[in-house]
């Protein structure tokens, strides 16, 4: 009787084992994860780059700039918001700011073309 416990017991414990270390991640099943993780985290980092470059090229040009064009990059900023993990909000928070000033100076051009139609207008 207690050989057929032990036993009953040793093939409990391989079945248990098995089926327990099945659980178990292996390296390489989470160097595919990570990988999957690293290759989006990349791929934010470089729009955001992006972003950032054609932000900085626009407030650096001294031509104007089209309303169009700063909502298309309020947009792609905003998509950004929803991609990109805590690490680039910063990033971000830095290209709305950017965005804003841009913004600004796209109304202020056209407040002072609106005055300049209007004063020819007049005469």
């Amino acid at each position: 009787m207690k050989k057929l416990f032990v036993v009953a017991l040793a093939v409990g414990s391989v079945a248990l084992a098995s089926c327990s270390s099945a659980n178990y991640a292996t390296k390489e099943y989470l160097d595919q994860q990570v990988a999957g993780v690293t290759e989006k985290v990349n791929s934010v980092e470089a729009k955001l780059s992006a972003l950032e470059r054609e932000v900085a090229a626009l407030k650096s040009s001294g031509s104007s700039v089209s309303a169009a064009k700063i909502n298309d990059l309020e947009a792609q900023i905003n998509q950004m918001k929803n991609t990109c993990p805590e690490a680039c909000s910063g990033k971000i928070s830095a290209l709305e700011k950017d965005v804003a000033e841009l913004k600004e100076k796209v109304e202020k051009q056209s407040a002072h073309m609106e005055k300049e139609v209007e004063k020819s207008m007049r005469k």
